[in-house]
């Protein structure tokens, strides 16, 4: 049985050491016009990704405008200066109350931070003793143990309405709160082997993204007291959790279409700004370490561009060559290495 169980210990050893490696290099075409590159290397049962070149920080409609950094730095250094002299021309009286109120503010801030650390600290002890008296119960008593420990997860884990009014919560402070928007730049791709068809044919599962900066939208208004009058218009093509079957050797094509007009891609921009993996107020939250795999299939639901396909890049590429510049293409050439 022993010899069994090493046996088997062996194979999946070597299984695992040798396990197939394949280079990826992606190249998109925007217009037919290559403007990004980037290859990985992905191995059988692992999952690779390559994120966002960069952010693309805006501020939104009708918000301040940034401030220029050197003039900002010389304000600081005149700042003490003009303190100074603020300073001196005010009366001994009126230095002291304000110093006077300046320690009442801090000390109230003081004692607030003192009893919620109290009030923690309680929590902390009374969770402490429960959970003992459960691991004393064990001893005993493992169901009944089992089922105190289930009742204490359940009591103290947070419910649905909880984790909906936290996202709510958080989706309205960065509206409200905030006056300025992130915009990713660059491409976004993600990768896992399905399953090996044959030595020359690979089902991968593709989680691909592209967003470039397309134009800007102006509005009538004036800057007056800092007032911004414009904002960004991105192309933004996504195309999340596809299956596809690629030779080895051969490149293959992910082909998505290009907004027609500057108001088309402001539709889109909008559309995909509501989608929950790749961009949206809703995401903040969600990294790519907690991603739920099987989420990504189901892609939200957008209007079907003209020119969108995919398959072998020679194909549409010879199909589609006067429509070459209405088009973005993301194009996979995946070799092995041995």
């Amino acid at each position: 049985m022993k010899k069994i169980l090493f046996s088997f210990f062996c194979i999946g050893a070597v299984t695992s050491v040798f396990a197939a490696t394949y280079n990826v290099r992606v190249d998109t075409y925007v217009g037919d016009r290559l403007e990004d590159k980037f290859e990985f290397v992905i191995k059988e049962g692992e999952i690779q990704q390559k994120g966002y070149d960069g952010k693309y920080l805006a501020k939104r409609f009708l918000a301040k405008g940034f401030d220029h950094l050197n003039i900002k730095s010389i304000n600081k250094t005149d700042a003490p200066v003009q303190n100074e002299k603020k300073e001196t021309e005010k009366t001994v009286a009126e230095q002291i109350s304000e110093k006077i109120f300046k320690l009442r503010t801090a000390q109230v801030t003081a004692e607030k931070r003192a009893e919620n650390a109290q009030m923690e600290a309680q929590k902390n002890r009374d969770e402490i003793a429960e959970l003992e008296e459960i691991e004393k119960l064990m001893k005993g008593s493992p169901m009944s143990a089992k089922m105190k420990y289930d009742k204490y997860v359940e009591k103290r884990a947070p419910t649905k309405d909880d984790i909906d009014d936290a996202k709510r919560m958080a989706r309205l402070r960065k509206i409200k709160y905030q006056d300025f928007e992130e915009y990713d730049i660059g491409s976004y791709c993600r990768m896992k082997i399905e399953k090996i068809i044959n030595p020359n044919k690979i089902q991968f599962r593709i989680s691909y993204a592209y967003s470039r900066l397309l134009s800007m939208a102006y509005h009538d208004g004036k800057n007056t007291d800092n007032a911004i009058t414009k904002y960004p218009i991105f192309e933004i093509f996504e195309r999340l959790g596809t299956k596809a079957k690629i030779t080895l050797g051969k490149p293959y094509c992910i082909q998505f279409t290009r907004p027609s007009s500057l108001e088309e891609a402001k539709t889109i921009q909008d559309a995909i700004s509501q989608t929950r993996l790749f961009s949206g107020s809703d995401v903040s939250a969600l990294t790519t370490e907690n991603v739920d795999e099987d989420a990504e299939d189901k892609e939200p639901e957008k209007k079907k561009g003209m020119y969108d396909t995919k398959g072998s890049y020679e194909k549409i590429k010879q199909k589609y060559q006067l429509e070459a510049s209405k088009t973005v293409r993301a194009v996979f050439t995946i070799t092995e290495i041995k």
